[in-house]
């Protein structure tokens, strides 16, 4: 886990990511711009968005790191977990999967996409990444000790039902 000094204390938007995450807000969509926030990180994640394609800077604080966006470590945890950016510095990982999250849903959305439809695309790319975990080195996945989040739950996109080889069928999947 990264040291809270060396990651970033608080994190933002661009003006481009402002004015995206402005879309989101559009027609009730979401309570408040940090559930936008949120929603933005795991949307990238599970479209396999790259943190590298992020802008590098230009970025307005919105938000602190502890606290307003996080109270735990979901976020920290799931970046780690899943090795997508500098781990070792999650926030900031964050900040920049918020900014490609926020921007391409806007895209979506004013191209008359639906919500439901861009999670369900997302939901698949999910699916489909989860379903090659058996077949990756297990060494490499930590494991949390969160039924959902082991790296022997398969989330086969065909059935779209979790599997477990301890527990069979996940419960609400």
């Amino acid at each position: 886990m990264a040291n809270a000094q060396e990651d970033k204390q608080q994190v933002g938007l661009t003006q481009a990511g402002e004015e995206a995450i402005q879309i989101l807000m559009s027609d009730g969509r979401f309570a408040s711009q940090t559930d936008a926030y949120r929603f933005a990180i795991s949307y990238a994640i599970a479209a396999s968005l790259d943190p590298a394609d992020a802008p590098p800077g230009g970025y307005t604080t919105k938000f602190s790191a502890l606290g307003t966006l996080e109270s735990g470590s979901s976020i920290r945890d799931l970046i780690e977990i899943h090795g997508i950016g500098d781990t070792s510095r999650p926030f900031a990982t964050a900040e920049k999967l918020a900014e490609l999250g926020v921007r391409e849903i806007a895209r979506r959305l004013e191209g008359n996409e639906s919500l439901a439809d861009i999670l369900s695309e997302a939901s698949t790319t999910a699916n489909d990444d989860a379903s090659r975990w058996p077949e990756r080195d297990r060494a490499s996945v930590p494991d949390s000790g969160h039924p959902d989040l082991s790296p022997d739950v398969v989330w086969p996109a065909a059935t779209g039902q979790a599997t477990s080889p301890d527990l069979g069928a996940m419960p609400g999947s």
